[in-house]
């Protein structure tokens, strides 16, 4: 008897073991997929917006998903025209990849634009008509701790899912599972595995709040539990039965959720990891940093360390670290003559590289600087002992200076080139592209101004394909409060958006 909210499976073959796969079900069901996603190269961009409207593909994998991928087929109009002219100003101009976000079907016509469908005897249209508005890609148990690959899918007209299957790819198992979804595999079993199943991801507590830490508005999202992984990991290469470990036996646990989403003018790939932990041991707390905004404007590229001393400490603490080098300080001191805790609290404080354009144009290399904000263990007479130690005093470049905030900091730079620490008038706050890739703070931060990277290489080598559309790229590693076990890395690009 099946569950309440479930209709009967409808398999269009009788014995899938007895009937040679045509293997034409990835491509029927990838068409799908792919429906929101172009290929350029080794690139993918997907091109649609998730939205919160109605039950999830979630809702139809079981509890025990290993991972999985979805996405949205209909999503708000002005989502997808964003989306849309972001590929079509950037795709590489030999994607062969055709995008017209004004077109009545932009979706169907990227599809035949790449030539997904020739020499096959049905197009997009012919699954659009039967295709609702979700699909994801799950990675769920199958026997033996061995892995199954199954589409979940979000249909509007069973029937006519049914007879195109059975009309394309008789061989191809399926079933309707529950909230309008089917699920599409290459064998029965996994059909049977996922139709059968009583517990559901979208009820697990912890992956909703992993649902809950990635926020909306995502062009596509992807979900994985850690230990899992490692587990069908182990089973792909070869381990079976009692050789594969336990979720108490391996050594990363935990669980990563990704978005990718677009706003008017920005794209942003979000990447969240919760409650990870390896061989027991939880990531260590770093403070956040917000130097990078009172670095001058013509700053090409930087990227600010809140607190390495205090991350370091946190990293040597770790039993797995003690275990692997037991006499650590021992190597320090001989080493260097400077004991860990020494080296520790002269860097811990704010430290930022950078890199800006020297005053004789792109023709000359870089002005490069570091900088580090100036603490009572952290003066130019402690940082000169650790290069005194490194045996780079002769080859840096060493003083006092004051940022446009008025902090104080130690500068250091190569005395090959022109010292980068001039007089700062306007800073990277009051670029525009910079605020838009850099939105909070964050342990440790990047920023590159991705207008002057393209005018380099323009300079440089004339026959480069370069982008000019996007303007400023961002890379962030996000940590929640001090004790809560979830971290961020958050990649931001902006773009014209016209």
């Amino acid at each position: 008897m099946m569950t309440e909210g479930f209709t009967e499976p409808t398999a269009p073959v009788a014995d899938v073991a007895a009937i040679a796969p045509r293997k034409r079900w990835p491509l029927i069901v990838g068409a799908v997929v792919v429906g929101v996603v172009v290929l350029a190269g080794a690139a993918v961009a997907a091109f649609v917006l998730l939205s919160g409207r109605g039950p999830q593909p979630e809702s139809a994998m079981p509890a025990d998903t290993i991972g999985f991928v979805k996405i949205d087929l209909d999503p708000s109009a002005g989502q997808k025209v964003n989306a849309l002219r972001f590929l079509r100003d950037n795709l590489p101009a030999d994607s062969g990849v055709s995008v017209d976000p004004n077109s009545e079907d932009p979706i169907g016509d990227a599809l035949t634009s790449t030539g997904l469908f020739d020499g096959e005897d049905f197009a997009w249209q012919d699954i659009d008509v039967w295709v609702g508005d979700r699909a994801a890609i799950a990675a769920i148990p199958a026997a033996a701790g061995e892995v199954a690959p199954v589409f979940i899918l979000r249909v509007d007209d069973e029937s006519a899912m049914a007879s195109f299957l059975t009309a394309h790819s008789p061989e191809t198992p399926f079933a309707m599972v529950r909230n309008g979804y089917a699920v599409i595999a290459e064998s029965q079993d996994a059909v049977d595995s996922v139709s059968g199943a009583t517990a559901w991801l979208a009820d697990s507590a912890p992956f909703q709040a992993d649902m809950s830490q990635l926020g909306g508005g995502q062009i596509l999202v992807g979900w994985a539990d850690v230990a899992a992984a490692q587990i069908a990991q182990q089973a792909v290469n070869g381990f079976a039965g009692t050789d594969l470990p336990s979720r108490d036996d391996v050594s990363v646990t935990g669980r990563v959720a990704m978005g990718l989403a677009v706003e008017p003018d920005v794209l942003e790939l979000l990447t969240v990891a919760s409650d990870l932990s390896v061989n027991g041991d939880t990531p260590p707390w770093m403070s956040a940093s917000a130097d990078l905004s009172s670095l001058p404007a013509d700053v090409v590229a930087a990227v600010t360390v809140g607190n390495l001393g205090e991350y370091l400490d946190g990293i040597l603490s770790l039993s797995a670290v003690r275990e692997l080098v037991p006499d650590l300080e021992e190597q320090v001191d001989a080493e260097t003559g400077l004991g860990v805790d020494d080296v520790i609290r002269v860097m811990s404080t704010t430290m930022t590289a950078f890199a800006m354009e020297s005053a004789a144009g792109f023709e000359d290399a870089p002005l490069v600087g570091v900088r580090l904000a100036q603490t009572d263990a952290t003066t130019s007479a402690s940082v000169g002992d650790l290069l005194g130690a490194a045996d780079m005093v002769d080859a840096v470049r060493m003083a006092d200076g004051t940022g446009a905030d008025g902090t104080a900091y130690v500068e250091l730079s190569s005395p090959d080139q022109d010292d980068p620490f001039g007089q700062i008038g306007e800073t990277l706050a009051d670029v525009p592209s910079f605020g838009k890739v850099i939105v909070d703070d964050a342990a440790i931060a990047a920023y590159v101004n991705m207008s002057s990277v393209w005018k380099y290489l323009a300079a440089q080598s004339p026959e480069t394909e370069t982008f000019p559309d996007i303007t400023a790229a961002g890379l962030a590693y996000e940590m929640a409060a001090e004790g809560d076990n979830v971290s961020r890395v958050r990649l931001r690009v902006a773009f014209d958006g016209q």
